[in-house]
């Protein structure tokens, strides 16, 4: 004997539930978008470099290698 009238925020009994759904491709768009922004931020020396000299350009990337792999293994 419930309510005759549930929130739409409810999932019926029987259904899915929508905004758990809505919700989690949200979440894997926005991890996805942070991501892409993360790794681009992270190249724009070494994009900045290749533009000049040869030498810079190598020493920019190699830090940058260093960088990225000191990212994941010190994350945890």
């Amino acid at each position: 004997m419930g309510p005759h009238h549930l929130p739409f925020y409810l999932a019926p009994g029987s259904g899915t539930d929508v905004l758990m759904v809505v919700m989690g491709i949200f979440l894997v768009a926005t991890l996805i978008w942070v991501g892409t922004l993360y790794l681009r931020l992270h190249s724009l020396p070494e994009r900045m470099a290749h533009k000049s000299e040869k030498l810079q350009f190598e020493i920019v990337a190699i830090l940058g290698l260093l960088a990225l792999s000191r990212t994941f293994t010190c994350s945890g």
